[in-house]
């Protein structure tokens, strides 16, 4: 099921494939996430944890649009400069570490 809307759609196409795929390796991760943990533990123990930190950390964060993608925004996708975070630090592998951690 895709769960895109046709604003997204559109806007998505001024990505390359690379990131194309990272927002799809995105969207999978959180559904695995919500499936191992259910809806609301996903939520309360993975995903807005991140999303609080990386609020708290990088006050920039919502021109990031996997940020938006992350917390489930559409709204203010148009005002995205940046797609992601380098490294490390990028927003998938922040995501998987915590999942990592919450399945210890």
């Amino acid at each position: 099921m895709n769960m895109m809307s046709d604003f997204e759609k559109k806007f998505q196409e001024q990505f390359t494939a690379e990131q194309k795929e990272k927002i799809s390796e995105l969207r999978e991760l959180m559904k695995e996430i919500r499936e191992k943990f259910g809806t609301l533990n996903a939520y309360t123990k993975i995903l807005y944890p991140l999303q609080k930190n990386l609020e708290k950390n990088i006050p920039e964060i919502r021109k990031y649009y996997l940020f938006h993608v992350l917390i489930g925004s559409s709204e203010e996708n148009k005002k995205c400069l940046n797609f992601d975070l380098e490294g490390d630090q990028s927003i998938i592998n922040q995501l998987k570490d915590k999942y990592e951690k919450a399945l210890q």
